[in-house]
């Protein structure tokens, strides 16, 4: 992997050639599927080798595959003319990568196979990813739901700093209502993996979001959460109209019915009159009231019990950038 790593990821493509399934789950960032087997044919192959029955396991993987080869052979030529080079991968580096691999060789199409397939990626990412990790130095922000941490840390990377946008990544806001409007989120390998390729290009000093170590279904890294926690710390803070504007432009966008579902989640904290005040209000298009009496009742009270020392607090203003940049450069 280290000497993969060394290519242009611009003159580099990894091909996933395990089955659409396995490749939604999780796969190497930014590779391609391109699957030899389907869903359904690697669960036959995968039932025969279980039972013992080996060749015949061999024989229906390579019929399988023979019947796609002419559209495989068609997509890989014209990949060949795109990049300088291919990376064949499937789960262990096993009869998936290796058969296509040896048979465009013999018909001299250069193409490289990862040994070890995923697996072996995954083993090389958890180890790497500690190692990048502790090479970095954290400032970590943190405030109230609709404070504007992620506008501050899209700013802060316009102007050349490293950002670990860790909500981004995980495609989810870190809140009960995090997941309206969004993709589904990636599996936790995907996640970590997506971690390690920003790190790798950062610099020593990385501003990053300050979050508990849930975000959505997924979990932040322990030595990545150790870490961030140990930086410096700034509370960011701003008025109660500011942070209703702010959530209200980011999540109401024709999205009642994700509303609806996460408000159900609430019943466990507010009474059954409260939530069906709120639904009534959605359903009116009061979305500030709601989103007003959940900061105050629910969002702000429950981040009092994350609280912590900090070493700077400040105002989300038009001078936030500049004492950020200042801070960083102490």
């Amino acid at each position: 992997m280290e000497k993969i790593e060394q290519i242009n990821k611009n003159e580099l493509l990894f091909i996933d050639l395990r089955s659409p399934k396995e490749y939604k789950e999780h796969t190497i960032p930014d590779a391609i599927n391109l699957p030899v087997l389907t869903d359904e044919s690697r669960k036959v192959v995968g039932r025969l080798y279980k039972k013992g029955l080996h060749d015949e396991a061999i024989l229906k993987g390579v019929e399988s595959i023979s019947q796609d080869l002419p559209e495989i052979f068609e997509k890989i030529l014209d990949l060949k003319r795109k990049y300088k080079s291919l990376i064949l991968f499937c789960e262990r580096g096993g009869f998936r990568s290796t058969s296509l691999f040896v048979l465009l060789k013999s018909l001299h199409i250069n193409v490289e196979k990862l040994d070890g397939g995923y697996k072996a990626y995954r083993k090389y990412i958890v180890k790497k990813l500690d190692e990048e990790i502790e090479k970095r130095n954290f400032i970590n922000l943190s405030g109230k739901t609709g404070v504007g941490k992620t506008e501050i840390l899209n700013r802060i990377r316009d102007l050349d700093y490293s950002v670990l946008d860790l909500e981004a990544l995980a495609n989810h806001r870190g809140s009960l209502l995090g997941h309206i409007g969004m993709n589904e989120q990636p599996d936790q390998k995907m996640f970590e993996s997506e971690i390690y390729n920003v790190l790798k290009s950062s610099k020593d000093l990385v501003f990053i979001e300050g979050e508990s170590r849930r975000i959505g279904t997924l979990y932040i890294p322990a030595k990545l959460y150790e870490k961030m926690n140990l930086g410096i710390q700034i509370l960011v803070e701003d008025s109660l109209e500011n942070r209703v504007n702010r959530i209200y432009n980011e999540y109401v966008d024709d999205h009642d019915e994700e509303i609806f579902e996460a408000l159900n989640s609430l019943s466990r904290y507010i009474s059954k009159e409260q939530l069906e005040k709120y639904k009534m209000a959605i359903e009116k298009k009061d979305y500030e009231m709601v989103i007003r009496e959940l900061c105050v009742k629910y969002y702000d009270k429950n981040y009092s019990i994350y609280k912590k020392d900090f070493d700077y607090i400040l105002q989300n203003d038009e001078n936030i950038i500049k004492r950020l940049i200042e801070i960083a450069n102490i």
